[in-house]
């Protein structure tokens, strides 16, 4: 019976730890940073958020672009949860819908999440199609910052 009742307090206090250290783990992955980048002969774009801004870098018909936002706590805080939902350690396996990109029929993107415990990045996709699993964010992302929306100043 003692041996029983050992076996159970191991098996409660190990499960115990567990749950503890996933708590840690999770608490350790803090957002920091998103970055979207796009890129093809002539032009690119860059995205860069972080907590309270946004900031938007383009290279469009021969003019440099650059616009700097305020970045609402609620839309950081959409942005972190739909991040929070990518496989982070996955993100550089991930298979791209379409490879237009490897002949120059679209331009190179990819997305960079910057969290406490790492740096992860995507697999290079098709600007505006990327791989289901970031799409959400990758939509979210370029809709707050409005890259390629911004107007070219002659």
């Amino acid at each position: 019976m003692k041996k029983y009742l050992a076996i159970v307090i191991m098996i409660v206090a190990g499960a115990g730890c567990s749950s503890s250290q996933n708590s840690q783990k999770q608490a350790s992955t803090d957002i920091t940073v998103l970055e979207y980048k796009a890129y093809t002969r002539g032009s690119n774009k860059e995205v860069t958020i972080t907590r309270d801004k946004v900031e938007v870098k383009e290279l469009r018909l021969g003019k440099n672009i650059e616009a700097t936002y305020p970045l609402s706590k609620d839309n950081w805080d959409k942005l972190t949860a739909l991040a929070k939902k990518v496989n982070l350690e996955k993100m550089e396996t991930l298979e791209a819908p379409t490879k237009a990109h490897q002949y120059d029929g679209a331009m190179a993107a990819h997305l960079t999440i910057t969290a406490s415990d790492a740096i992860y990045r995507s697999v290079t996709f098709d600007d505006g199609n990327p791989p289901a699993e970031i799409k959400a964010l990758v939509d979210e992302i370029t809709g707050i910052s409005g890259v390629g929306k911004i107007q070219v100043k002659e």
